[in-house]
Protein backbone atom coordinates (compact mmCIF):
# COMPACT_ATOMS: atom_id res chain seq x y z
CA UNK A 1 0.00 0.00 0.00
CA UNK A 2 2.84 2.21 0.23
CA UNK A 3 3.01 2.54 -3.06
CA UNK A 4 -0.14 4.33 -3.55
CA UNK A 5 0.66 6.81 -1.05
CA UNK A 6 3.86 7.61 -3.01
CA UNK A 7 1.35 7.60 -6.25
CA UNK A 8 -0.76 9.63 -4.44
CA UNK A 9 2.06 12.34 -3.63
CA UNK A 10 3.71 12.38 -6.69
CA UNK A 11 0.28 13.10 -8.48
CA UNK A 12 -0.31 15.87 -5.93
CA UNK A 13 3.48 17.25 -6.66
CA UNK A 14 2.12 16.99 -10.20
CA UNK A 15 -1.23 18.48 -9.49
CA UNK A 16 0.57 21.68 -7.46
CA UNK A 17 2.95 22.41 -10.38
CA UNK A 18 0.12 22.56 -13.18
CA UNK A 19 -1.49 24.69 -10.91
CA UNK A 20 1.15 27.00 -9.95
CA UNK A 21 2.02 27.05 -14.07
CA UNK A 22 -1.99 28.16 -14.71
CA UNK A 23 -1.89 31.02 -12.06
CA UNK A 24 1.43 32.38 -13.55
CA UNK A 25 0.15 31.65 -17.19
CA UNK A 26 -3.09 33.80 -16.22
CA UNK A 27 -1.09 36.23 -14.70
CA UNK A 28 1.28 36.98 -17.78
CA UNK A 29 -2.17 36.82 -20.22
CA UNK A 30 -3.75 39.34 -17.28
CA UNK A 31 -0.46 41.39 -18.24
CA UNK A 32 -0.74 41.36 -21.89
CA UNK A 33 -4.39 41.92 -22.12
CA UNK A 34 -3.53 45.24 -20.24
CA UNK A 35 -0.59 45.81 -22.57
CA UNK A 36 -2.85 45.97 -25.07
CA UNK A 37 -5.85 48.03 -23.82
CA UNK A 38 -2.62 50.80 -22.95
CA UNK A 39 -1.82 50.88 -26.30
CA UNK A 40 -5.39 51.20 -27.52
CA UNK A 41 -5.43 54.28 -25.28
CA UNK A 42 -2.46 55.73 -26.66
CA UNK A 43 -4.01 55.25 -29.89
CA UNK A 44 -7.30 57.17 -28.57
CA UNK A 45 -5.28 59.82 -26.93
CA UNK A 46 -3.50 60.44 -30.42
CA UNK A 47 -6.74 60.26 -32.57
CA UNK A 48 -8.55 62.77 -30.21
CA UNK A 49 -5.83 65.23 -30.43
CA UNK A 50 -5.81 65.13 -34.26
CA UNK A 51 -9.59 65.53 -34.14
CA UNK A 52 -9.25 68.72 -32.15
CA UNK A 53 -6.71 70.13 -34.21
CA UNK A 54 -8.72 69.00 -37.29
CA UNK A 55 -11.91 70.90 -35.81
CA UNK A 56 -9.83 73.90 -34.50
CA UNK A 57 -8.64 74.32 -38.58
CA UNK A 58 -12.18 74.61 -39.39
CA UNK A 59 -13.34 76.54 -36.73
CA UNK A 60 -10.66 79.00 -37.93
CA UNK A 61 -11.54 78.92 -41.62
CA UNK A 62 -14.86 79.10 -40.65
CA UNK A 63 -13.74 82.27 -38.31
CA UNK A 64 -12.18 83.93 -40.95
CA UNK A 65 -14.96 83.64 -43.50
CA UNK A 66 -17.15 85.28 -40.57
CA UNK A 67 -15.02 88.19 -39.67
CA UNK A 68 -14.22 88.83 -43.67
CA UNK A 69 -18.40 89.38 -43.79
CA UNK A 70 -18.27 91.62 -41.54
CA UNK A 71 -15.92 93.58 -42.75
CA UNK A 72 -17.76 93.58 -46.33
CA UNK A 73 -20.89 94.89 -44.45
CA UNK A 74 -19.19 97.76 -42.68
CA UNK A 75 -17.34 98.78 -45.83
CA UNK A 76 -20.68 97.91 -47.89
CA UNK A 77 -22.15 100.74 -46.07
CA UNK A 78 -19.29 103.18 -46.77
CA UNK A 79 -18.06 102.50 -42.96
CA UNK A 80 -14.24 102.81 -41.92
CA UNK A 81 -13.56 99.24 -40.68
CA UNK A 82 -10.00 100.88 -39.34
CA UNK A 83 -11.50 103.26 -36.40
CA UNK A 84 -13.84 103.25 -34.05
CA UNK A 85 -17.38 101.17 -33.28
CA UNK A 86 -16.54 98.74 -36.28
CA UNK A 87 -12.86 98.14 -35.11
CA UNK A 88 -13.83 97.40 -31.81
CA UNK A 89 -16.60 94.72 -33.13
CA UNK A 90 -14.29 93.31 -35.43
CA UNK A 91 -11.71 92.91 -32.60
CA UNK A 92 -14.19 91.25 -30.09
CA UNK A 93 -15.28 88.73 -32.78
CA UNK A 94 -11.98 87.87 -33.33
CA UNK A 95 -11.58 87.76 -29.97
CA UNK A 96 -14.35 85.46 -29.47
CA UNK A 97 -13.53 83.53 -32.29
CA UNK A 98 -10.18 82.92 -31.01
CA UNK A 99 -11.11 81.76 -27.43
CA UNK A 100 -13.68 78.96 -28.86
CA UNK A 101 -10.71 77.71 -30.98
CA UNK A 102 -8.57 77.42 -28.07
CA UNK A 103 -11.56 75.79 -26.19
CA UNK A 104 -11.61 73.15 -29.05
CA UNK A 105 -7.71 72.44 -28.44
CA UNK A 106 -7.98 72.74 -25.08
CA UNK A 107 -10.91 70.05 -24.64
CA UNK A 108 -8.46 68.01 -26.97
CA UNK A 109 -5.98 67.41 -25.01
CA UNK A 110 -8.20 67.31 -22.09
CA UNK A 111 -9.44 64.09 -23.87
CA UNK A 112 -6.22 63.06 -24.74
CA UNK A 113 -4.94 62.97 -21.56
CA UNK A 114 -7.89 61.15 -20.14
CA UNK A 115 -7.11 58.51 -22.62
CA UNK A 116 -3.35 58.34 -21.34
CA UNK A 117 -4.41 58.34 -17.87
CA UNK A 118 -6.53 55.28 -18.65
CA UNK A 119 -3.75 53.63 -20.32
CA UNK A 120 -2.07 54.08 -17.18
CA UNK A 121 -4.33 52.73 -14.95
CA UNK A 122 -4.71 49.74 -17.55
CA UNK A 123 -0.79 48.78 -17.17
CA UNK A 124 -0.96 49.02 -13.14
CA UNK A 125 -4.11 46.88 -13.49
CA UNK A 126 -2.05 44.39 -15.11
CA UNK A 127 1.27 44.99 -13.21
CA UNK A 128 -0.68 44.31 -9.96
CA UNK A 129 -2.18 41.50 -11.50
CA UNK A 130 0.72 39.66 -12.70
CA UNK A 131 1.95 40.20 -9.24
CA UNK A 132 -0.93 38.72 -7.96
CA UNK A 133 -0.44 35.40 -10.00
CA UNK A 134 2.97 35.30 -9.07
CA UNK A 135 1.96 35.25 -5.45
CA UNK A 136 -0.88 33.02 -6.05
CA UNK A 137 1.56 30.75 -7.70
CA UNK A 138 4.58 30.72 -4.89
CA UNK A 139 1.25 29.89 -2.20
CA UNK A 140 0.05 26.98 -4.40
CA UNK A 141 3.79 25.78 -4.40
CA UNK A 142 3.80 26.17 -1.05
CA UNK A 143 0.88 25.14 0.11
CA UNK A 144 1.49 21.38 -2.30
CA UNK A 145 4.91 21.30 -0.70
CA UNK A 146 3.58 21.33 2.95
CA UNK A 147 0.41 18.84 2.25
CA UNK A 148 3.32 16.62 0.95
CA UNK A 149 5.93 16.79 3.48
CA UNK A 150 2.77 16.11 5.45
CA UNK A 151 1.91 13.15 4.17
CA UNK A 152 5.33 11.44 4.12
CA UNK A 153 5.89 12.56 7.78
CA UNK A 154 2.96 10.90 8.16
CA UNK A 155 4.05 7.64 6.26
CA UNK A 156 7.64 7.92 7.50
CA UNK A 157 7.95 10.10 10.38
CA UNK A 158 6.22 8.30 13.28
CA UNK A 159 8.98 5.49 12.96
CA UNK A 160 11.63 5.60 15.28
CA UNK A 161 15.07 5.56 13.82
CA UNK A 162 17.50 3.27 15.68
CA UNK A 163 21.15 3.51 15.99
CA UNK A 164 22.89 1.68 13.50
CA UNK A 165 19.83 0.93 11.41
CA UNK A 166 19.47 2.21 7.46
CA UNK A 167 17.82 5.64 8.64
CA UNK A 168 19.75 9.10 9.83
CA UNK A 169 21.74 8.39 12.99
CA UNK A 170 19.83 9.39 16.64
CA UNK A 171 22.49 11.58 16.79
CA UNK A 172 21.72 13.64 13.80
CA UNK A 173 18.12 13.65 14.43
CA UNK A 174 17.92 14.77 18.18
CA UNK A 175 17.97 18.21 16.83
CA UNK A 176 14.31 17.96 15.71
CA UNK A 177 12.05 16.31 18.33
CA UNK A 178 9.81 15.69 16.42
CA UNK A 179 11.88 12.87 15.01
CA UNK A 180 14.15 12.16 17.90
CA UNK A 181 14.18 8.57 18.42
CA UNK A 182 11.96 7.06 22.17
CA UNK A 183 14.23 5.16 23.60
Amino acid sequence: MEWLTLAGMGLQAIGTLTSAQAQQQQGAAQMQIATYNSQVQEQRAEQIEAEAEARAAIHGRSASRGLAQIRSGYAGAGIDVNEGTPLEVMSDAAAELELQKSMILYGGKVGAYNARVQGNIDMLMGNYAQAAAQTGSQATLLTGATRIAQQAYNMWGNQTVKPGSRGASAASMSSFPEFAPAY
